[in-house]
This record gives structure tokens, sequence and C-alpha cells, in this order.
């Protein structure tokens, strides 16, 4: 609801088409397959929020100085699939192209220049409404007052951006027998392309009885007019062997990265990088019995920099692990494993929808070691209610705990000082999904409720919002559907039936409510 009125709604299309033809014979199976696609997209979305005080009131009011944030988007795709089988071998090949192109008009700041560093942030006037001027400054976000001077003026900033990505990428498989061992082997290379070209610009408005009216006729100042390329060879080997009721796999990956940054407006303003790593993986499942198993896996991460970061900016780089069991009679499955992931370095970027108080909008931080370990444990059960009604029952549930290893001071809106022992933000500890379904022939139901735990907002000292975590959230959701004939069915589902509400972040500027009530009814047409 959107003060002084206006539409915060959205409308999307997506239309895709697939066409393939079947070349198999006798001794070999072959397909040939197209996928086009083709999405668009206009949202009247924010990243402003409420203060604590007007989202207890309600919390699906938008403030004034949103009226004009708007989103709107095109996206393209173009996939050719080549499968191949003979014998005991497949080969798959993709070639693809993806285009997507986007321009986000939306509230940055006050201020009446691009320099909005020396005027108080939207993030601080939201946090801390009552400290010092804030009060002032909220009066005309909400727009309850005019801007009375340049510092009290609003800037809005485009981020216009185009993003483009290609490649071709070959996956091979066999069976074959060595050392008296039968081995599936799996073998992939890809190359692959992406780019990314900025045109960020920013436009002057004031508030005027109640409406952002702009400040001159004059066209919107350019900011950030840059372009990224990447080009990545990759290549991958893996091997999975069974001895007797032990499964062993084995596995290698090579990412190869060339990365160029050029700004648009000073050609001596560029930077050239390369990234080169080996990533290996190594796993195994022992079989006990037809219905149990034990199962472990040790794989190394890695998150490359972007390249418009720093070279002194550290990659990503974290060491995986999980032990668990398995269970499975054909009636019941379930799962429980154990994971700990060791993080020599764990990266974020600092971006509007992080915070807006970053002195350098896409900055890479770097956090040093973290661990992050939990428990995942699943259940699914089905129950046969009659001779054609069957009642799936399932359960998944999350523990994840996290800490920061080192003492470090960042910059970074969402870390601050950090002390050894401290968490990470936006990990809930406990997540529960719970699914109870009715199945029959032709029509289905299903009732789900799940449920995420607290999060913290930030971690360490310094920030805002220090100490705060979002509170936990049930929502319960229902779907069904049912068949018309052999090429038609209808559907109807309810997200968030009890209309649960909740703060699920207070970041960049302001608590944001979670999913309202949505009701949907559909029709699906198969020829």
């Amino acid at each position: 609801d959107l003060d002084g009125g206006g539409d915060t709604g959205f409308n999307k299309n997506s239309f895709m088409a697939k066409f393939n033809y079947d070349l198999s014979n006798d001794d070999i199976d072959q397909l040939i397959e197209i996928k086009l696609e083709h999405d668009t997209e206009g949202s009247n979305e924010s990243y402003l929020g409420l203060t604590e005080e007007d989202f207890n009131l309600t919390p699906n009011r938008r403030y004034a100085a949103s009226s004009r944030d708007r989103i709107e988007w095109e996206h393209s795709n173009v996939l050719l699939s080549h499968f191949v089988e003979a014998q005991d071998s497949t080969l798959t090949t993709r070639a693809y192209y993806n285009k997507f192109a986007r321009s986000w008009n939306k509230l940055n700041g006050f201020g009446s220049s691009v320099d909005i560093s020396s005027v108080v942030a939207i993030e601080d006037v939201i946090a801390s409404p009552t400290n010092g001027s804030n009060a002032d400054f909220l009066e005309v976000i909400r727009g309850e007052r005019n801007s009375e001077n340049v510092n009290e003026n609003l800037v809005l900033g485009d981020n216009d951006r185009e993003y483009y990505a290609w490649g071709v990428q070959s996956d091979f498989t066999t069976n074959l027998e060595f050392a008296g061992l039968t081995h599936e082997l799996e073998i992939g290379v890809r190359y692959h392309e992406d780019e990314i070209e900025r045109f960020h610009t920013v436009d002057f408005f004031s508030i005027t009885d109640g409406k952002l009216d702009k400040l001159t006729d004059a066209e919107p100042v350019k900011t950030a007019f840059n372009t990224e390329l990447s080009k990545a060879y990759s290549i991958y080997i893996q091997d999975s062997v069974t001895i007797d009721a032990l499964t062993l796999t084995v596995g290698l990956r090579g990412e190869f990265i060339d990365s160029t940054f050029q700004n648009t407006f000073n050609e001596n303003d560029f930077l050239k990088k390369k990234s080169r790593i080996w990533l290996p993986g190594f796993s195994g499942f022992y079989k006990t019995s037809d219905e149990l198993g034990f199962l472990f896996g040790i794989n190394k991460g890695y998150v490359p920099t972007g390249p418009s970061q720093d070279p002194q900016v550290k990659p990503e780089e974290s060491i995986n692990y999980e032990l668990g069991t398995r269970f499975n009679n054909g009636t019941t499955q379930a799962d429980l494993v154990l994971f700990y992931n060791d993080f020599s370095n764990l990266t974020e970027s600092c971006t509007f929808s992080t915070s807006s108080e970053c002195n350098d909008i896409d900055t890479v931080f770097n956090a040093g070691n973290v661990d992050i370990y939990g428990i995942e444990a699943s259940l699914n059960h089905t129950i046969a209610l009659t001779d054609n009604i069957d009642m799936p029952l399932g359960a998944v549930y999350t523990y994840s705990r996290s800490e920061f290893k080192e003492d470090f001071e960042s910059s970074f809106p969402l870390w601050g000082s950090i002390t050894a022992g401290d968490e990470v933000p936006y990990l809930p500890k406990h997540q529960l999904t719970l699914t109870m379904e009715l199945v029959s022939n032709g029509w289905q139901a299903a009732l789900l409720a799940k449920y995420i735990g607290e999060m913290k907002e930030t971690s360490g000292t310094g920030v805002n919002y220090e100490g705060v975590s979002t509170n936990s959230l049930t929502v319960l959701d229902f779907s069904s559907s049912y068949d018309i004939g052999d090429e038609s069915s209808i559907y109807f589902k309810i997200d968030n039936i009890f209309e649960a509400v909740e703060s699920v972040s207070r970041r960049p500027f302001g608590a944001r409510p979670s999913k309202p009530r949505q009701a949907t009814l559909g029709y699906k047409l198969s020829f």
C-alpha cells in the first residue's frame, strides 16, 4: 500500500517452446532438441522498507519516496542439445546462449549530487528514526513534509545492465572393465563466456505535496559505465567403482578463467586477471543391506572474484565434508547427514541489496576462516489408505551453526567489528518442512508447512541493527490438481493460508514483510 497511492504490483510473461527430432536406429539412440525461451517482467518493486514502529502497525505499507521504484527486464534463452547413446556409452553436447537486460530505477539516498556519502544515509534514518535530525528526513521519505533544502532532495539511480552468457559443453559417460573392476567413467569439457555491460545513471527529485518531483529536465547523470568479460575453460573427470558393498567415487575439476574489466569513460582504467585452480572430490557409499547404507564425502569449493575486483581480494575457498546414513525399503526413505564446511576464506559482496552504506558498490570483502556445520535429516513414508488412495508424508529438518574463527575489523556493513565466535548473518539455526499429501489416479492434494527460525541481521558490533534478529516464520501452503481426461488438468494452490507476516530482512533500508497470501487457479493442456 503506497503512501499517496500508486501501483505496487507486477506483470510477468513467460514463453517457452521445445522441438526435438529423433535420429535413432537399431544400433544407436540419438536425439536433437532445441529449446527457445523468452520472459519479460515489469515490477513496481523497491529496496525501501519500514521503521520498526511502522512495520508493526502496517507491514505492507510503502513510503512515498519509493513511488517511482520500478524494475523492467527481458530474458532470452536458446539451448541446442544433442544426445547419443551406443552400447554402454553416452555423449551429450549442449550449446547455449542467454541474454538478460534490465533497468531498475530505485531510491539510492538523499542529496543533490552523485556523491551522497556526506548526507545522512537512508539506512541510518530507518534504523534510528528518532536520532537527531533523522525524524525530519523520515517525514520526507514518508511524503509528510516537502524537501526544504538540497540535503533533503532524493537521488534515484537507474541500474541499467545487460548480461550475456554463451558456450558449449560436452559430457561423456561410459562403463569399462579395468584391473578386474567395473568403472563408471564421466568426462566433461566446456567453453564459456559471460559479459556484463553497465549503464548506470542517477536523477534528482524533491518531495512536493507528498509526491516525487524531478528537479530539472536535464539528462540523467552518468555514473558507472563499464564492461566486464570472462572467458573460461573447464574440464572434469570422475570415476565410480564398486567393490562388493562399497562404491567409491573420485573426481577432479579444472577451472581456467581469463577476465577483463574496462571503464567506458577512461581507457586507462582497466584490469586483466587470470584464475587457475583444480578442485578435487572424493565420496563413498557402503551398503550394509539392500535397505541401509552409509555415506561420506570430501569436496573442495571455490568462488572466483569478479573481473573488477582488486587482485588483493582473495577468492572464496573451502573444504566441505559430509557423513551420514541412508535407508530405503520402497515405502520409507530416510537420510541423516552431518555436514561441515571449512572456509579458509569466506567472501561477501557489498551491493544495494545488502546495504546502502558501501564505499564502493559491488566491492568484495574477505572474512578469512569461517566454519559452517550442522545436520540435515529427511524422512518420507507412504501410507496406503485404500487400493486407490495413498498418503505420502514427508519431513526435512536442518540444524545449522556458524562462527568466524578470527578477530578482524571490516567496513562491510553486515560485519563491522568481528570477534572470533560470532555467527554468520542470515543463517537460521532451525529449518523444518512438513508435507502431507493425498494421491489417487487423476488427482492429488497436499499441505506443506515450512518453519524458518530467527536469523541474525548482522555479525559483530558497530553496525546498524547490531544484535537484532529476524523473527521465526511459519507458513502453511496448499496445492491440488485434477486431471480432465488424458490431455488436460486444472490446479489450485494457496500460499501462506493463514497470512503469516514477519520481517524477513531489515536490509538495505528497513523492515520488509514476508510473502502475503496468494491464490492461483490454473489450467494445463498437453498436446
